[in-house]
């Protein structure tokens, strides 16, 4: 097994302290983030720091002497490993800037296998959406169908008077299906959808109610013999942007499952998609950003922060442009990160 060289080329940066964040540290962020804007992991001994990347906003993100993949050596001259780092960061809380001393490590395999996670900066949204605690998903269940939200996929071709209740209901959310609102409603869509299809030639494309004096929109999206409906109150996002969240919400599901169709019927994915419906739907009703807050919901704040406008947190669905022209200083930055991955070896990363 090839391992990483220790006779890089050393460098020093001296590197801004974070005044904001000094002030207001995250459970969600480790200090090295916090502080200097710098993303940490191991090296393959798993003792040394390495700099694994970059906060969005960081200064170190644009400093150009440090690179992802160098060993952070020391910080003012004290030198650092993995089970002192945080210990060192304290002392300079309180510091303008620092100076780090780096080294830049050449060699094959960065880090070790598999990749060592005493820096582990995982957020809670990661945590929260890869692991669900029974207990606490049945509450959130509970307290997600007492709103106008929720998702049904529907078999078309077993809608006759002679099928039994709810047969032709492949999946829905929340469960069960007796308060789940939009499952309970659904005859009217799929009556809407046949008939506007059948008078006008064109399909229906979205439904507003009002269900307890909530306004609410439905959207709807054929997949050959089978219908999806989709449901939001209006005050979390407008029509449009459910729209545009519904079209996201299939390509992730597509992506993720291969079809739409696999994703509703597989028993094995069953558990999968109601986690991640759950915490969806949580979200959307707690007004929390999706890739930046804690994915935790306090469950006796969700009824109160759901009645309330949400603030604006879907500009990314929007249509953008598919093409931006860049700088020249700015292209030549991209190119040579692209040339740092592809001299880079992710095989053993491979599971």
């Amino acid at each position: 097994m090839k391992l990483d060289f220790q006779e890089g080329e050393e460098k020093e940066v001296m590197l801004d302290v974070d005044a904001e964040n000094r002030h207001n540290l995250s459970s969600d962020k480790s200090l090295a983030e916090s502080l200097l804007g710098l993303n940490v992991s191991t090296l393959s001994d798993g003792n040394r720091v390495m700099i694994a990347g970059f906060s969005y906003d960081s200064k170190a993100k644009h400093e150009r002497n440090i690179k992802i993949g160098d060993w952070l050596k020391s910080i003012n001259n004290i030198e650092v490993n993995v089970q002192n780092l945080d210990d060192i960061l304290q002392k300079f809380i309180n510091r303008d800037d620092v100076l780090l001393k780096l080294q830049r490590v050449a060699g094959i395999e960065v880090t070790k296998e598999p990749p060592i996670n005493e820096l582990n900066n995982e957020s809670n949204f990661v945590r929260e959406l890869l692991n669900s605690k029974s207990e606490d998903e049945q509450l959130l269940l509970q307290t997600i169908c007492k709103h106008p939200v929720g998702i049904v996929y529907i078999n078309t071709e077993n809608l006759n008077e002679s099928n039994q209740e709810n047969e032709d209901v492949t999946y829905c959310f929340p469960r069960p299906m007796p308060k789940n609102i939009l499952c309970s409603s659904r005859g009217m869509y799929i009556t809407l959808n046949h008939l506007l299809n059948e008078i006008t030639k064109t399909k229906p494309n979205s439904t507003s109610i009002k269900y307890k004096d909530r306004l609410a929109h439905v959207v709807y999206t054929s997949f050959e013999n089978n219908l999806l409906l989709f449901m939001l109150p209006d005050n979390r996002a407008s029509i449009q942007e459910i729209i545009f969240i519904n079209n996201e919400l299939i390509r992730l599901l597509q992506f993720s499952y291969g079809s739409i169709n696999k994703c509703f019927t597989s028993e094995k994915y069953l558990t999968q998609v109601d986690h991640f419906f759950s915490r969806f739907f949580a979200r959307v009703l707690s007004s929390g950003l999706w890739a930046t807050a804690q994915q935790f919901v306090e469950l006796q704040d969700l009824s109160t922060k759901s009645l309330e406008v949400s603030p604006c947190q879907f500009e990314y669905v929007l249509p953008i442009a598919t093409t931006l022209s860049l700088p020249g200083e700015a292209q030549m930055q991209i190119d040579d990160a692209l040339t740092e991955l592809e001299a880079s070896d992710y095989r053993e990363w491979v599971r």
